[in-house]
């Protein structure tokens, strides 16, 4: 009975550090919707939250994924490139704490994506951002004897780019062809009261 209650408790501990142990990744804008004309580079903004009270969060990559493709990678873009800037900026989350950017394509935020100059207005590449990440006991750039305690984590995040531009709507021809009759009859009418005067 007393066993049975140890790995209850045990068990329940695990459940709870697990629980409080999991970062959150918050994009800006908060509907992961970023918009841009066809040629141009929009992006996404980021709060990264690690409630872990012990160990190091540092991002190691990014991606953008279209819906479908798996977590794990490789990803593509329908519709242009993603460029990570999260990871490459070297990005650390100290224990129990949060990192807040605001997207700039000079290299600030999770990432970029551009767009194809070829994509039409209207088009949508929608899937998620994914964050890659390690736990270090810690930090891996200013603790030489920071040690990693945890492979390949994955956080996602909701996202689309949707190409937006005017559509080209053509002119309406009603006027042009009313400007024409208008002057023929115009015309027709000038050239009778012409031949009028003659007779």
């Amino acid at each position: 009975m007393l066993r049975t209650f140890y790995i209850i408790a045990v068990g329940f501990l695990l459940i709870c550090i697990s629980a409080m142990a999991n970062p959150v990744l918050t994009l800006s804008p908060t509907d992961g919707t970023v918009s841009g004309l066809p040629g141009s580079t929009v992006g996404w903004g980021f709060t990264l939250t690690s409630d872990n009270p012990n160990d190091y969060l540092l991002v190691v990559d990014s991606d953008f994924c279209e819906s479908g493709q798996p977590v794990t990678g490789p990803c593509s873009q329908a519709l242009g490139t993603y460029n990570d800037f999260i990871a490459s900026n070297g990005t650390v989350v100290s224990p129990d704490s949060e990192v807040n950017q605001s997207f700039d394509a000079t290299g600030t935020g999770v990432g970029e994506y551009a767009i194809n100059s070829t994509a039409t207005p209207g088009q949508i590449d929608e899937g998620y951002l994914e964050v890659v990440y390690n736990l270090y006991s810690g930090d891996p750039f200013t603790d030489p004897d920071a040690t990693p305690v945890s492979g390949d984590l994955f956080l996602t995040a909701a996202a689309q780019v949707v190409v937006s531009g005017a559509t080209t709507v053509p002119e309406p021809r009603l006027p042009i062809f009313l400007g024409f009759g208008i002057a023929t009859l115009a015309a027709f009418d000038a050239g009778s009261k012409l031949k009028a005067r003659i007779k």
